[in-house]
């Protein structure tokens, strides 16, 4: 390993097995007798292997951030834990230079009947440090995870987001050389979330490699500097942050359902275009359309869609509904597809902004009194908008000047004020 790399991947692949295999001891045992007897019996259908991750190489060096993205089972929290140790490849070879310091799964390390107090030592203790270090940033960990008062609890009494705040707390401010971390930020609060992807950057920006798994890309896209990109436990893209989200839109788009959605649910669609072409970049104060297109694998009534835009740290701007802008609720059967349009004007400043999709409506297995929510696509497309712009936030309202301004020659010593005439809005 070259002296400024920190994580290695070496043609490593996971497998595992589905169907029925012996997970214990307990298990093994009853299970080889019968075989030895002759009374063996599956139970299930013969086990089966299947590639979690498959002919995987890359390195991180010291300082990156890498983002890892992709489907849910394209083998993201298989790759942290073989990085972690936690799992051993079945070929190839992880190799780690540093201090690693991982936060995985919610609780992870920590002892259920130990205070947080206890655990925060406990974990510091399990990296290596000194009791005396670990005392010396005590304060500082309590202080980020907002856990003051709750510190001496037991941690089987803490809720999931002050299992994972604490947990964050300790795994980043324990100074490791390779932070790992996987979606399990998302239990936290929006305000605690923000917080920790501060306190990444400002990691980030000393020596700390970082490899960070998430599905916000807007996250992801504020503090990597590289992303991979994995599909079917295969490395799709390794390269520049937007790229590789770029590339990400593109498999979503291509698959046409990129998200969880209701069984009822066979196909969706959110394209962004002009008249003739599907555009991402458009200049502030101009406008775009938004077309959906939703396809039912079952009866679904009272079908509606709906969009959201939200700014690059995960805020929601604006967001409307088909039925809001006169549009009634469609009723489908099976094979029935459901097209809209919304034309949006993009009053934004130049920045990155996310579409996200919503659909609303009523399967066979309904039972509340309002429409389900039958799928949810937060950063579904990303807009890129460009031109000038002053000013700052994310809403574009071009202001002007439009009154003239008169300003007193003198100035009464006693009464020192400036006149201020005519004006106003032309």
């Amino acid at each position: 390993m070259a002296s400024d790399l920190r994580l290695e991947f070496d043609d490593v692949s996971k497998t595992f097995r589905r169907g029925a295999y012996s997970r214990t001891l307990r298990e093994a045992v009853p299970a080889m007798w019968r075989k030895v007897r002759g009374r063996s019996q599956p139970t299930a259908a013969p086990a089966d292997e299947f590639y979690s991750l498959k002919d995987v190489s890359f390195d991180v060096k010291a300082g990156e951030c890498v983002g890892v993205i992709g489907h849910n089972g394209a083998g993201k929290s298989t790759l942290l834990k073989c990085a972690s140790r936690i799992l051993r490849p079945n070929k190839g070879e992880v190799r780690v230079k540093g201090r690693l310091s991982a936060l995985i799964e919610v609780g992870a390390g920590f002892h259920p009947d130990l205070t947080g107090r206890e655990n925060v030592f406990l974990n510091g203790t399990i990296l290596g440090m000194r009791r005396r270090e670990i005392a010396a940033r005590f304060d500082e960990i309590v202080e980020f995870a907002g856990m003051e008062k709750f510190i001496d609890t037991p941690v089987k009494r803490y809720s999931s987001g002050m299992y994972a705040r604490l947990g964050f707390s300790v795994a980043a401010f324990m100074d490791p050389d390779i932070l790992l971390i996987d979606e399990v930020l998302s239990v936290g609060d929006v305000n605690f979330s923000r917080k920790c992807e501060r306190k990444i950057a400002e990691i980030v920006a000393g020596d700390t490699t970082v490899l960070f798994v998430s599905h916000n890309l807007a996250a992801v896209r504020m503090i990597c500097d590289r992303v991979l990109l994995l599909r079917g436990g295969k490395v799709e893209f390794d390269g520049p942050t937007l790229a590789g989200v770029h590339k990400y839109h593109e498999l979503l788009s291509e698959e046409g359902n990129g998200g969880q959605a209701d069984p009822c649910i066979a196909g969706m669609r959110l394209t962004m275009g002009d008249d003739d072409a599907v555009v991402s970049t458009i200049e502030t104060g101009g406008s775009v359309a938004l077309d959906a297109e939703v396809r039912a694998a079952e009866p679904i009534r009272e079908l509606t869609v709906g969009f959201q835009v939200l700014d690059e740290a995960g805020q929601t701007l604006y967001e409307i509904r088909s039925e809001e802008v006169g549009a009634d609720p469609a009723n489908l059967q099976p094979g029935g597809v459901f097209r809209t349009r919304f034309k949006l004007a993009a009053n934004l400043l130049p920045g990155v902004y996310w579409i996200g999709v919503s659909i609303r409506g009523r399967s066979n297995r309904s039972v509340q009194s309002e429409p389900d929510c039958l799928a949810y696509l937060p950063n579904r497309l990303q807009l890129d908008v460009r031109g000038p712009g002053e000013g700052r936030g994310s809403v574009n309202l071009f202001a002007q000047c439009v009154g003239d301004v008169e300003q007193q020659s003198s100035v009464n010593a006693s009464n020192p004020r400036m006149a201020v005439r005519g004006l106003a809005m032309r």
